[in-house]
């Protein structure tokens, strides 16, 4: 999960703020895949300090139960809700294009469904930079 919301204290209905012990752990996780980016770390960094300050200040109700008041409802890492089953063996990457150590794509897995993606070559390791829903814009409210 990410950007776990946290109550103030356990009975209340609204969420205060950002779980950090879960946060840290979470970007342990992502860190230690070899997966991402320095910059996309440190921009998934800013979008949990940006939600927490939110929360903090009560620009909206995080109500418990409910859906989060942030993004469109589906899952960031694919702006999705549903996916097809053995989803992996779907999934396309297209309209690559690579300049020196950036690229650019989208993948797909069908259905008239695409998700930009931006990659960089970070010690001589191809890393993903930058994905469609992880910008601050969809964490706004």
């Amino acid at each position: 999960m990410d950007f776990d919301p946290i109550l103030q204290n356990p009975k209340d209905t609204i969420y205060t703020g950002i779980d950090w012990q879960a946060h840290k752990k979470r970007i342990a996780q992502l860190d230690k895949t070899n997966f991402f980016t320095k910059s996309f770390l440190d921009n998934y960094q800013k979008i949990a300090l940006h939600l927490d300050k939110e929360l903090k200040q009560n620009k909206t109700k995080y109500i418990v139960g409910e859906l989060q008041p942030y993004g469109n409802d589906a899952n960031e890492w694919c702006n999705c809700q549903d996916y097809p089953v053995n989803y992996w063996r779907h999934i396309k990457i297209i309209a690559l294009k690579i300049n020196d150590n950036s690229a650019t794509f989208k993948w797909t897995w069908g259905d008239n469904f695409f998700y930009s993606m931006k990659a960089r070559k970070e010690n001589n390791i191809w890393k993903i930079a930058e994905m469609e829903r992880f910008n601050i814009k969809y964490f706004s409210w």
